[in-house]
C-alpha cells in the first residue's frame, strides 16, 4: 500500500490501473494491490449449490407450509423471515451429512423445541 501525495493539477484519483487500485483512506487517497476476492473454493460452490437448492425447495413448499414457517421464524431471536429460518434449519441439516437427517418442509412446535431423532440411542459406558 501506498500513499498518493497530489500536487495542484490533480486533486484526486479513484479507480484501477494495472495491478492497483485507488481508494480515499483516513489517511488519504491510497494505492493498495487489487485482487479479486472471489475465489472458487470446493467448499464455497457445495455451500451455494445448497443455497440454491434450498431456496428452490422453498417454492415448493404449499402456502400452509411457508406460514407455518412464518409463524415459527416470528418467534425466533431475532426474529427472521420464514424463508430465512427455513434455509438455516435445512442448511444446518445438510451440513450435518448424516442419512437420518434430511430437509424438513415443517418447522419444530417452536424454536426451543428438539425434535426426536430416530434411531438415537444414548449408552453409558462407565
Amino acid at each position: 500500500m501506498a500513499k498518493v501525495v497530489f500536487s495542484a493539477m490533480v486533486s484526486s484519483v479513484r479507480g484501477k490501473l494495472r495491478g492497483g487500485i485507488f481508494r480515499g483512506g483516513r489517511a488519504g487517497a491510497v494505492l493498495m494491490d487489487f485482487y479479486s476476492p472471489n475465489s472458487r473454493s470446493v467448499n464455497q460452490v457445495v455451500q451455494r449449490a445448497s443455497v440454491s437448492d434450498f431456496s428452490d425447495g422453498w417454492y415448493a413448499l404449499t402456502e400452509t407450509e411457508r406460514e407455518l414457517w412464518d409463524k415459527y421464524a416470528s418467534m425466533l431471536k431475532p426474529a427472521v423471515s420464514g424463508v430465512a429460518a427455513y434455509l438455516r434449519n435445512n442448511l444446518r441439516l445438510a451440513a450435518a451429512n448424516h442419512a437420518d437427517l434430511v430437509a424438513v418442509s415443517v418447522p419444530p412446535a417452536s424454536p426451543s423445541t428438539i425434535g426426536a431423532l430416530a434411531g438415537l440411542t444414548i449408552s453409558w459406558i462407565g
